[in-house]
């Protein structure tokens, strides 16, 4: 090898860097134009580099597909596992709630559990029976009370048993956090619950009459419960006070009828008390179904 040839060969390395001044790199280009030998080493040279260049970049554009995949199956395995978690959390709220219902019979679920008044939180404090049979009960609790819930004496026909004879339930629940600073503390209610019913069935378009046998309180579960009243127990008859009270709140639930026949088993004048008490009181109510208890105004 010729000592030119060896100097330029030495050089490539930086001419194909640019690393050269210009005098040096005029003089590697003209001897490449001359020496054959010479230019395949450059020639051979820049095949290496290209095929190193075009390795690389497959080799990054491999690794960044394998990252791609891997990104993809974290995000996969992620939302699986966000979908699988929030299932998983519906399902607890639901079943648990529909676990409440079951033991409480009762739409509250959760709230009847948390909330609830049990029976021994609950006394009867006045209890009643009316000129025309209902029951005029007072109830005393020691928590404050939030919703009440009670169900009425219904159609036979729509009952599974098919029942003339009926019991009445009655429920309390808690106030909650947010009902304690909207509503007012009460920790007494005043009920009148039917003991007859007589109608129509939509079911039958037959006639019927069914009555209460027994009026309960249930706490939080089925099992905590307090029998208020059964049938053809010795009660005392209203007095003319609460008699009074019992016929306004008939008016103020829009059972008008109800309200003269009160009137009547009293030997009252029904048309004058009727009066009288409308001049106190507004007659909006909507009340089309007697077998439910009314709630009477403490005022």
């Amino acid at each position: 090898m010729k000592k030119e040839c060896a100097i330029v060969q030495d050089l490539l390395v930086l001419y194909e860097d640019d690393c050269l001044q210009e005098e040096s790199r005029k003089m590697v280009e003209d001897h490449i134009a001359e020496c054959q030998e010479c230019r395949w080493v450059y020639e051979a040279s820049e095949k290496m580099q290209d095929i190193q260049v075009q390795t690389q970049t497959e080799s990054d554009l491999q690794i960044q597909k394998s990252a791609s995949q891997i990104m993809k199956k974290i995000k996969r395995r992620t939302t699986l596992k966000a979908v699988i978690g929030i299932v998983l959390i519906v399902a607890v709220i639901i079943g648990g709630h529909v676990f409440c219902n079951h033991i409480t019979d009762s739409e509250w679920g959760y709230s009847e559990m948390l909330y609830g008044i049990a029976s021994d939180d609950v006394e009867v404090a006045q209890l009643y029976q009316l000129a025309g049979g209902d029951i005029y009960c007072v109830l005393k609790s020691s928590k404050s009370i939030g919703i009440q819930s009670m169900t009425g004496l219904q159609d036979p026909a729509e009952l599974s048993n098919q029942n003339e004879d009926q019991t009445l339930e009655y429920r309390m629940r808690g106030r909650t956090f947010w009902e304690t600073v909207s509503a007012l503390e009460i920790k007494q209610s005043t009920i009148i619950f039917p003991v007859r019913l007589e109608g129509i069935s939509e079911e039958t378009k037959q006639e019927y009459t069914c009555y209460a046998k027994q009026v309960v309180f249930y706490g939080k579960t089925m099992s905590d419960k307090k029998v208020i009243w059964n049938e053809g127990q010795d009660i005392a008859k209203a007095p003319d006070e609460i008699e009074y009270r019992a016929i306004r709140a008939y008016l103020e639930n829009g059972n008008v009828e109800k309200a003269y026949a009160e009137c009547e088993s009293l030997g009252w004048d029904s048309a004058k008390i009727i009066a009288e008490i409308g001049k106190q009181t507004s007659q909006d109510g909507i009340y089309e179904d007697a077998g439910v208890p009314i709630l009477v105004n403490e005022k």
